[in-house]
C-alpha cells in the first residue's frame, strides 16, 4: 500500500513539474522579457505611462522586439493594443507615441498581425495617425502593405462609426 501511495506522489510531482515547464515555456514564448521586462509590462507602459518620454522608452523596446517574435506573440501583442483596458478604464485615443510601433506592425502586409495593427489605429485612433501613416506611405514599397495604409487611412479620415472595424 505504501509503495502504490509513493508511486503516485512520485507522478503527480513529475506531471506538476512537467506542466509548469510546459506553462512557463509558453508563456514566455508569448510574452517575452525583453530588457528586463516583459513585453506586455512594455506595451502597458506605452499605453499608460502619464510621462511621454516613458512611453517612448517602452515604444523603443517593441520596435526593437517586434522583428524577432513569431506571428502569435506578435498578433497578442497587438490585439491587446485594440482594446487597451485598466481597472475598467479603456484608453482612447491611443497615445501618439504608439504609432511607430503600430506603423511598423503593419508590415508584413498579409499576416493577422498586421490586421490587429490596422484595427488598433482605427479603434485606438491616435491623434497624428493620419499625418504619420500619409507619412510612412511615402516610403513604403510593399504593395500589399500600401493597400492597407491606403485603406486604413481612408477609414480614419472618415468619421468614427462607434467601434465599426476597417475592412482589414
Amino acid at each position: 500500500m505504501r509503495k502504490g501511495c509513493l508511486t503516485l506522489l512520485v507522478v503527480l510531482a513529475v506531471l506538476g513539474i512537467t506542466a509548469g515547464g510546459i506553462y512557463l515555456c509558453v508563456d514566455l514564448w508569448n510574452n517575452p522579457i525583453c530588457h528586463g521586462k516583459r513585453l506586455h509590462t512594455w506595451l502597458d507602459q506605452a499605453i499608460w505611462a502619464e510621462d511621454p518620454a516613458a512611453r517612448r522608452e517602452a515604444v523603443t523596446v517593441l520596435l526593437e522586439a517586434l522583428p524577432d517574435l513569431g506571428e502569435w506573440p506578435r498578433t497578442y501583442l497587438l490585439m491587446l493594443c485594440c482594446h487597451p483596458e485598466k481597472d475598467g478604464k479603456e484608453k482612447r485615443p491611443l497615445p501618439d507615441e504608439l504609432l511607430p510601433f503600430l506603423i511598423a506592425a503593419l508590415k508584413p502586409g498579409e499576416s493577422t498581425s498586421a490586421g490587429y495593427a490596422t484595427i488598433a489605429m482605427y479603434l485606438g485612433r491616435p491623434p497624428s495617425a493620419v499625418p504619420a501613416l500619409e507619412e510612412a506611405l511615402k516610403d513604403e514599397q510593399d504593395p500589399a502593405v500600401r493597400k492597407r495604409m491606403e485603406k486604413l487611412l481612408k477609414s480614419l479620415r472618415a468619421p468614427a462609426q462607434d467601434d465599426a472595424v476597417p475592412d482589414t
